[in-house]
């Protein structure tokens, strides 16, 4: 089966269960939760490694976990585990985020720029992105050097490329056609 329609099929259950007992908004905080720690060396090489057994693993994350997330949460990280799915963990959550965010209507806006923005550049392109679009959004910034000034907005499947290295591309593109 696919890679993507398993994670899909799998955030999908997730989402519908928990929208059905109530509790998406405390699902999704575990999830984001579980996704900072997914990203942690020390817990890649726990996923990852065949040496270990997946009761040890469930053990793992029971104690990691039980205390800091909701029970809920917690037996359909033990169900992916049992299924041997842990390698589509990050995407299982990615997907159940979009879900959420679609559900909420909240629009999910990644700023890229080459230097951290301050707060107040941040705050003036939330306001314009939320007037503009009249909903939520959910505004992300990542710094990528390599853009050299201006910045890149992606909003949901759209990109607005104003970076310097896109606008030098192009103006040399346009040089060196005869």
């Amino acid at each position: 089966m696919n890679d993507s329609k398993i994670s899909v099929r799998y955030a999908k259950a997730l989402f519908k269960s928990a929208l059905e007992k109530g509790i998406a908004d405390r699902v999704i905080q575990d999830l984001n939760y579980i996704s900072e720690i997914v990203q942690t060396d020390d817990f890649k090489y726990l996923m990852k490694n065949p040496v270990i057994k997946t009761s040890e693993k469930i053990d793992a994350v029971s104690k990691l976990f039980k205390e800091k997330i909701h029970e809920f949460s917690l037996r359909f990280f033990i169900l992916i585990l049992r299924q041997k799915r842990e390698s589509y963990l990050e995407r299982i959550i990615r997907n159940i985020q979009s879900f959420y965010r679609s559900h909420k209507g909240i629009l999910s806006v990644e700023l890229i720029v080459p230097v951290k923005v301050d707060k107040e550049t941040k705050n003036r392109f939330f306001n314009i992105l939320s007037d503009s679009f009249k909903t939520e959004i959910e505004l992300t910034e990542k710094v990528k050097p390599g853009i050299v000034g201006g910045f890149i907005l992606r909003i949901e499947d759209e990109q607005l490329d104003n970076s310097v290295t896109t606008a030098l591309s192009k103006m040399k593109e346009s040089l060196s056609v005869k």
